[in-house]
Order: C-alpha cells, then structure tokens, then sequence
C-alpha cells in the first residue's frame, strides 16, 4: 500500500477464522478484525468477512451496506486507538461508531 493508506482486506469464514485463532486465541468466525502497525505512517490491516457481515444484517435487520460500514468504521477506530475492554470503552466507542455510520449512510 502507499504511504498513508490502510490496507483493506474482504475474505472468507476460513481466513478470518484462522487469522482470529493465530493472532487473538479465539477459534471462529469474526465480523472484522484490525491490526494497527507500530511505527510508520500506515494505521493498519482491516479484514472483513463478507460472509459474517450479511448473516449480521439480516439478525439485526439492517442492510449489508450498513452493517460493513459499521464494521469497516469499528476497525478503523480500532486503528485510531479506540477499544472496548470495559463498559466505559465499549459506550465510547460504540457512540462514535454509529455517529459516524449515520454520517457515511
């Protein structure tokens, strides 16, 4: 990628399960998973499950476009240092999260 952009990846149930299981310990099949870099002008890898995005929009009865703009948007935040470990976190995150989500749609 060019210097200041942050590489997006759509893949499948089996990559990013095996990406979740090396690099989290969790073995299943996530929405998006964010990997910030340490030094350097790049924020990042963003991985998404296409697949895992549409299942999510149909339970919570929302549009695929919407429900990979909030995932595309939580991973970037992630990137941006945003976490949600706690109550706390998660309400502050979350709040941006869907600010910006009803800004893009």
């Amino acid at each position: 990628a060019k210097s200041n952009e942050t590489p997006f990846f759509v893949v499948s149930e089996k990559k990013i399960r095996e990406l979740n299981k090396k690099y989290r310990g969790v073995d299943r099949v996530t929405d998006v998973l964010s990997f910030g870099l340490e030094k350097g002008e790049d924020l990042g890898d963003i991985f998404i499950c296409y697949s895992q995005i549409k299942k999510q929009a149909k339970f919570f009865q929302v549009t695929a476009k919407e429900e990979m703009a909030r995932m595309l948007t939580h991973g970037v935040l992630h990137l941006l240092g945003f976490e949600h470990e706690n109550k706390k976190q998660e309400k502050k995150m979350f709040k941006e999260q869907e600010t910006l989500v009803k800004k893009f749609l």
